[in-house]
């Protein structure tokens, strides 16, 4: 009996033992003070102080279809072209709560303007995204119920016209911009990449019924044919091999995104008045001067959002970006040091592995980052107009 007894309580303290470091591994990525590897391997203890979550909006209806397509009709489609679908709705809804989970200690329970803002981009689905994604991050509690039989309290979003959104900036009157993209599709290396699919991309024209010349083309074709499948229409032969075979037309519209941001300017004039905004807001809290002296800042956003900002840091390798995917800059201090790190969460990890910087490492110094990324981020005084402008003449 004795010995019974004993056996069971080795077996308790395993368990607990065990249960205790799954509860640290959970709470190892997370935005609260904890150990980390310095970028000279040495463990240091680090505060959260502010992040900055970017997200792409939740799954959607096509943006555009073509000729053949047997669902063009808008019926086919509630909400219309664009809209959020019932699943996007409810991806949007989790990423709230994952939100709530890893920046709770910081953000607190209680919405405040001082503590959290949120930004979208003038399209109704990723505006819709982020009300949703708000609802689940600050469900009223105490004193902010104002509804007992609803479990929901107004967040503001806020957004600008798409002639000014630094999110989306080749909407923006850019010269320089278009000069540089049309560039790149003359050269070398963009008409060798579509000359070797030249075959297959004449195919998909002859089903489509259109022609896949123009920029973006391929990408709205790889669009409507990915969200059809993803929503269980049934597609003609040539379609479902498009989606589900060899992935080409999955490759050539990612590689259409990455081509937004192809060179040091171009990643410049699309990502690096982004990334600055983000960096400046980091430095000034650091300084103890950022007001209102918040702590949690997120975007709603694009997937060619995603890959501006991630190939403008050089560190996006050629994917399409999945729906409800987010980024995550994050600000922590150690003793009178200041680090980044930064996370890409592609679809429902709980637990997140920071992203490698260039010649830096996991977890980097913030004036580091000025230092490696200084050809790409704006001067002090050059705006995304000024900078348009002065390349315009080159």
């Amino acid at each position: 009996m004795k010995t019974f007894l004993k056996n069971n309580k080795i077996r308790i303290l395993l368990i607990v033992s065990l249960l205790l470091i799954l509860t640290i591994a959970f709470d190892y990525n997370f935005f609260r003070f904890r150990l980390v590897s310095s970028p000279n391997n040495d463990l240091i203890e680090v505060e959260p102080l502010f992040a900055h979550v970017i997200f792409r909006h939740g799954e959607r209806n096509i943006e555009r279809t073509h000729p053949t397509d047997p669902y063009a009709s808008e019926s086919y489609w509630p909400g219309g072209y664009g809209a959020l679908t019932k699943n996007g709705k409810k991806d949007m809804y989790e990423l709230g709560k994952y939100l709530r989970r890893r920046y709770n200690k910081v953000i607190g329970e209680h919405y405040t303007p001082k503590t959290v803002y949120i930004h979208s981009t003038d399209y109704d689905r990723s505006l819709m995204s982020a009300e949703i994604l708000a609802s689940a991050l600050f469900p009223p509690a105490g004193d902010q119920i104002w509804n007992k039989n609803l479990k929901w309290q107004p967040i503001p979003v806020h957004t600008r016209p798409m002639s000014q959104e630094l999110l989306l900036a080749f909407k923006m009157p850019c010269p320089r911009f278009t000069y540089l993209l049309e560039n790149y599709k003359k050269s070398t290396e963009y008409k060798t990449t579509l000359a070797k699919y030249g075959p297959l991309i004449k195919h998909w024209e002859n089903q489509s019924g259109k022609s896949l010349e123009k920029p973006f083309d391929i990408y709205y074709l790889h669009d409507a044919l990915y969200v059809e499948h993803r929503l269980g229409f049934d597609l003609p032969e040539w379609a479902d091999e498009a989606i589900q075979g060899n992935k080409t037309l999955e490759y050539l519209a990612a590689f259409e995104l990455q081509s937004y941001s192809q060179s040091t300017e171009m990643k410049k004039l699309e990502g690096g008045f982004v990334i600055k905004e983000m960096l400046d807001r980091f430095k000034e809290k650091s300084l103890d001067t950022l007001k209102p002296n918040r702590t949690l800042w997120i975007y709603s956003a694009h997937d060619l959002t995603f890959v501006n900002i991630l190939n403008s840091l050089n560190v996006f390798d050629l994917h399409m970006p999945p729906y409800a995917s987010s980024l995550h800059f994050e600000l922590y201090k150690s003793g009178d040091d200041y680090h980044v790190q930064l996370f890409y969460r592609k679809s429902k990890e709980e637990i997140l592995v920071p992203l490698e910087i260039p010649n830096c490492g996991t977890m980097c110094p913030l004036n580091t980052l000025y230092q490696l990324y200084k050809d790409i981020l704006p001067t002090e005084f050059e705006d995304f107009n000024s900078a348009c402008r002065h390349y315009s003449s080159k």
